[in-house]
Order: structure tokens, then C-alpha cells, then sequence
């Protein structure tokens, strides 16, 4: 019987301990965003910048934050851009550097190609691509489950963006 009682106090103070690290532990904040290279896993807030901000899932998935303080799971292998204005700039960029690549554009000498015209036209397309992808961003599921013996809701942006898009345009029509 007195072991018992003393392995009861024993866990106890444990967990007790461990208790009080768990609150003295600071919640990370990513107003700056989260590389890469931070592996950090667990409740993290996001949109504390007064900005969206961007989190890249490692599954591939795309999340736009809130602009306000938002508490979420975020993963070892997550990515939190701190701008989502400017990750959509630095998307379109790309996306506009591939096509004039492809179209043979860039690298290319005497293409005989009008670049002013083809960046022209380029940015008439990235304009509506841009207006689309905020239109699927603005899309937002409420995703509920229970992890860590809590129940997480979670606002997803933009979370079934492939019907949407098969919905909403006729690129895979023939």
C-alpha cells in the first residue's frame, strides 16, 4: 500500500512537471513566415502579420490564412509564406517566365518573335488566371477533427479547387 501512494505522488509531480513546461512553452508565431528548414510541428498561429498568409502543405495543399491571429496545426514539413499577395505575385512571375520559355521567347536569339507583344498578351491571361485563382482562394471549407485529444477546426481556402476548376472553365473540353 505505501508503494502504491508513493508511485501515485511520484506521477503526480511527473505530471505535474510536465504540466508546467507544457505552459511555459510559447506558441510560435510565423508572422515572417516558416521555411523549410523548420521543423517544427504542433499549434503555431498564422495571420498574425495583419496579412494572409500562405501555408504549403506538404500533402501539396495550398491554405490562405485569415488577416487576423489564427490558431492552426502546422506540420514538420509545412511552409508558411507571410505575404499571400506576394506568393501570387511570385506565381504568376513563373508561370509567365515557363510560357515565354516554352514559347521559345527567352533564351532564344533572333526567335522573330515581338516580345512586347507576346508579354502583353501574357499579362492579359495572367490578369483573368489571377482573378481565378482568388476566386478558388476565396472558397473555404470548415474541416473538424479531433487530434491531440482536441477537437481542431480548421478553415480551408480554396480546399476543392480541381472541381471548381472543372466547373468553371472549358480547358479539358474538346
Amino acid at each position: 500500500m505505501p508503494g502504491k501512494i508513493a508511485g501515485a505522488i511520484i506521477a503526480g509531480v511527473a505530471g505535474a512537471a510536465q504540466l508546467a513546461v507544457a505552459i511555459a512553452t510559447p506558441i510560435p508565431k510565423y508572422r515572417y513566415g516558416k521555411g523549410a528548414g523548420n521543423n517544427y510541428e504542433g499549434m503555431a498561429i498564422v495571420g498574425d502579420g495583419g496579412k494572409q498568409e500562405v501555408i504549403e502543405r506538404a500533402d501539396g495543399s495550398i491554405e490562405f490564412t485569415p488577416d487576423t491571429d489564427t490558431l492552426t496545426h502546422v506540420g514538420k514539413n509545412d511552409i508558411v509564406h507571410p505575404d499571400a499577395g506576394a506568393w501570387l505575385s511570385l506565381i504568376n512571375a513563373a508561370a509567365q517566365r515557363d510560357a515565354l520559355k516554352n514559347m521559345g521567347a527567352v533564351g532564344a536569339k533572333n526567335s522573330g518573335i515581338d516580345i512586347g507583344a507576346e508579354l502583353e498578351k501574357q499579362n492579359r491571361h495572367l490578369e483573368k488566371q489571377n482573378k481565378f485563382l482568388q476566386q478558388i482562394a476565396g472558397k473555404r471549407e470548415n474541416h473538424i477533427s479531433a487530434k491531440d485529444g482536441a477537437l481542431v477546426s480548421i478553415w480551408k481556402y480554396g480546399a476543392n479547387q480541381a472541381a471548381y476548376v472543372d466547373e468553371n472553365t472549358n480547358w479539358t473540353k474538346t
